[in-house]
Order: C-alpha cells, then structure tokens, then sequence
C-alpha cells in the first residue's frame, strides 16, 4: 500500500513539476517578447527622432520649389543637424541598447540562444529599413557610424537642390563605409568616390563645398600614398585607378608616385592639385 501510496505522489509531483516548468518557459518566453518590444519602441522613436530633419528640410523645399538656392539653405541646415545627431546617436547608443538585452537573456540551450539573437537582427534590420538608415558597429557591438542608406538623399533632394549638392550626396554616400587595409586592398567604393570628388573640383569651384571635397580628395590621395610604404598591395590599387581613371588628378599623382617621385614635402601635392584646377578653369573659359 505504502508502496502505491508513494508511486502517486511521485506522479503528482512530476505532473506539477512539469506543469511549472512549462509555465516557466511560457512566462519567460513572453518576457522575452515583453523585453522586445519595449526595447524596439525606444529604439524606433529614437530613429524616428533621428531622421525627422530630412522630412522637415523636405517640406521647406516643396514651399520654395523653384528656388534651388533658397533649398540650398535648408539642405545645409539639414547636413549641420544631421551629422551632429548621428555622432551624438552613436557616442550614446550602448550595446545593451542596441542588442535589446539579449545578453542578459539565461538560454536553456545554444539553439535557443541563435534563435532569439536572429529574430532581434531581423528586428533591427526591418526598423533600419523603415527609416532608410545603416549602421556600421565596430567589434563587440558599440555603434561606429550611422547614416542613410545610399542614394536616399540624392532621391529625396534631388528635384529641390543645385547640382553640385546633388553630387556631394553621392560622394558622402561613398565616403561613409569605406575601410581601407593596407595588407587586404581597399573596398571598391573608395575609387569611386575620389573619381567624383575630381570631377566635383573640376565642375563646381564656386560651391560652398568645394574647399571640403578638396580637403577630403587630398586626404585621401596623401593616405593612399602612406599606406604604400612597404607594401605591395595599395600600388596595385594605384595602378588599377591609373588604368581606370585615366584623366584624373590622383592618376597623375600615383603615377609619378610609382615612377619614384618624393611626395613627403608639406603641402606639395595640394599645390599641384591647385595649378591643376587653375588650368582646368582657365580652359573652361577660353572654351564656354
């Protein structure tokens, strides 16, 4: 008797046992999604918040369609807003933030685990979409750069704003991810855009732009070249721009670069890029 009497109250304790781990799982699952949402509702407002000046720039434009230069004054203001928010986004944004807890999260396995952190991904991708922005972390998870996704600006401006602003969207759009390595090469969108900073130069001397698309063309030819220093890899890159960007500035200068020419001196090279565009303007004249 004792025997049966003992059996029974082994199988009510297994059966409430279960049942409360099973309420465990239910309630844990449903704190997960609670945490979820709540995370992504802040992180939606803070996007929302994030890119409200485009929409506000936007609307002053369609008041004054006509006048481009007037629009000029609401994109510069837009730019000013826009780069001090997204630094600011990025210096304040924690990871914990950014990963909506999941690392504080107890997983009853690695499958469990892998599924919750690829259901916040796809969260975190579907809000970028939504607000046309890209991130870019650095290891570990902490926001590098934040900015809109290419071509968004040039789209959303692009009836509104003069031609040379219209152009440095797309060299801002090139210039924001590219990462340069001197022993892996360079990503492919650093070309480009230097090809478009020479043509900017060339086409737009009197743009408010043009002493920053000047500072950043040298910057980019004057690291190019000290990056090649002992290795073999940014010369070939040098010599892929030379063939595919043949009447360009950089060209030139990569060129007498790899034919043994010294460019340490201070301010040499942007003394030629200024000669170079002094010809170039001077010939548009003659010609137009």
């Amino acid at each position: 008797m004792k025997k049966y009497i003992s059996l029974a109250l082994l199988t009510l304790f297994s059966f409430f046992s279960c049942n409360n781990n099973n309420n465990n799982n239910n309630n844990k699952k449903r704190d997960i999604k609670e945490q979820f949402a709540e995370c992504f509702k802040k992180i939606d407002a803070s996007l929302s918040a994030l890119t409200e000046d485009a929409k506000y720039a936007l609307e002053q434009m369609k008041k004054t369609r006509d006048n481009k230069q007037q629009n000029n004054v609401w994109f510069d203001d837009f730019l000013q807003k826009k780069e001090q928010k997204f630094s600011e986004f990025c210096e304040m944004s924690s990871y914990d933030i950014l990963s909506c807890y999941t690392d504080s999260l107890n997983y009853e396995t690695d499958e469990e685990k892998e599924k919750i952190e690829d259901e916040r991904n796809n969260l975190h991708e579907e809000l970028l979409n939504k607000h046309h922005l890209r991130i870019e972390y650095y290891g570990g998870g902490s926001c590098q750069k934040i900015d809109y996704k290419e071509n968004y600006l040039y789209n959303l401006f692009k009836d509104y704003i003069t031609e040379d602003n219209l152009l440095y969207c797309q060299i801002k759009d090139k210039a924001t991810f590219f990462r340069y390595r001197a022993m892996m090469g360079i990503d492919e969108e650093l070309p480009e855009k230097m090809f478009l900073s020479d043509q900017f130069l060339k086409k737009y001397p009197k743009s408010n732009k043009f002493e920053e698309i000047k500072k950043n063309y040298l910057g980019d030819i004057s690291y190019f070249i000290s990056e090649a220093y002992g290795y073999e890899t940014p010369k070939e890159e040098m010599r892929k721009i030379i063939k595919n960007y043949p009447k360009t500035f950089m060209s030139e200068i990569f060129s007498r670069y790899l034919k043994g020419e010294d460019f340490d001196q201070t301010n040499k090279i942007e003394n030629l890029l200024d000669k170079e565009l002094k010809k170039h303007n001077d010939l548009e004249f003659l010609f137009n």
